[in-house]
């Protein structure tokens, strides 16, 4: 009823309900529809969901250009989702052309939010020197800030980091439980990388059957 009468709030909910297919009906059209409603009044998070549909393409063909519009828009107003997927867009070239200053800046304005995901990416980018120049002590205090809320691929990275000794001491106690914490989560590559210490008894009693 809410909906029907312009709140905002409740026309997103539906958005919600037919993306998800609550009740057993899903429906993108329906969703992207109440999404539509909700953004044109300037609801935040009808303006990120929007633009997610609009780069998966979902309820039509791909188009990176809306996605960035509505992204946008939700990332002025300080949505860290949004910011987070305009840094990938800039960084990957999609629908935009390719920028690493500015894809930078929008990860930093999800990671100033705390927002684990643009952490990560900017570690990525401090350790690659895209952006801004090549620092792996940043990166991996990025890294590490980003893995204190659990992201799994940065405590993957920061296992790695311990194991090959890259700008630290080689730590492979340290290494493995990075990978450990990774693993837990379901990392492939952190499950695969501890694999390998079992197996080598690096940091860890050599075991071939948890190997």
């Amino acid at each position: 009823k809410g909906a029907s009468q312009g709140h905002a709030p409740s026309q997103q909910n539906l958005g919600i309900m037919y993306y998800q297919g609550d009740g057993g009906i899903q429906d993108f059209v329906k969703a992207r529809e109440w999404y539509l409603k909700g953004a044109s009044q300037g609801n935040i998070r009808s303006q990120y969901s929007l633009g997610v549909m609009y780069e998966l393409g979902q309820a039509g063909e791909q188009d990176y250009m809306k996605a960035h519009e509505w992204y946008l828009k939700a990332a002025i107003k300080g949505n860290v989702e949004s910011q987070c997927n305009l840094g990938n867009m800039y960084y990957e070239g999609k629908g935009v052309k390719q920028d690493f200053a500015k894809a930078r800046e929008y990860y930093l304005k999800g990671a100033s939010q705390g927002n684990a995901t643009s952490q990560h990416n900017v570690g990525i980018m401090n350790w690659n020197g895209q952006g801004v120049k090549q620092d792996p002590v940043k990166a991996r205090l990025w890294y590490l800030k980003a893995a204190s809320k659990n992201h799994a691929p940065s405590q993957h990275r920061l296992g790695e980091i311990y194991y090959h000794g890259q700008g630290v001491k080689e730590d492979f106690v340290k290494a493995g439980e990075w990978y450990l914490k990774s693993a837990a989560q379901g990392n492939a590559d952190a499950q695969y990388s501890l694999g390998n210490m079992y197996y080598a008894g690096k940091g860890v009693k050599h075991d071939p059957m948890k190997a």
